[in-house]
């Protein structure tokens, strides 16, 4: 096996075993990382990209 699919096979199986996928879980936490970093981003990029 290639080096390169060990990674992709561990992956394939942790995917399918995970249960932090549920559709309330990713409704529930991803917009609220997403929201995280934005905001970061927002107040950094002004505070480190004034000219």
């Amino acid at each position: 096996m290639p080096v390169w699919h060990r990674p992709v096979l561990r992956a394939t199986i942790y995917a399918l075993n995970c249960f932090d996928d549920s559709p309330l879980f990713v409704a529930t936490w991803y917009p609220h990382a997403t929201a995280l970093v934005a905001t970061a981003g927002y107040f950094a990029g002004n505070r480190c990209l004034r000219w």
